[in-house]
């Protein structure tokens, strides 16, 4: 099986710029019939506002 998973970009900066671009990885793996698999991707973080830096992404996402 080949899985693409693409990761949430970066919330603005203080100043409106734009964040960080989110992370990609493309794998080929083997799996066995009936196997189970959990996949975690990380979401986009949040937005700086009022000199405090943006929330972290879900699933491990620092702050900002």
């Amino acid at each position: 099986m080949t899985i693409q998973a693409l990761g949430g970009q970066g919330g603005l900066g203080f100043d409106g710029s734009g964040g960080g671009k989110g992370g990609s990885v493309t794998a080929t793996i083997s799996v066995t019939p009936g196997e189970t698999l959990a996949i975690f991707v990380g979401g986009q973080g949040g937005d700086a506002t009022n000199n405090q830096a943006g929330a972290g992404g879900f699933n491990g996402g620092a702050a900002g």
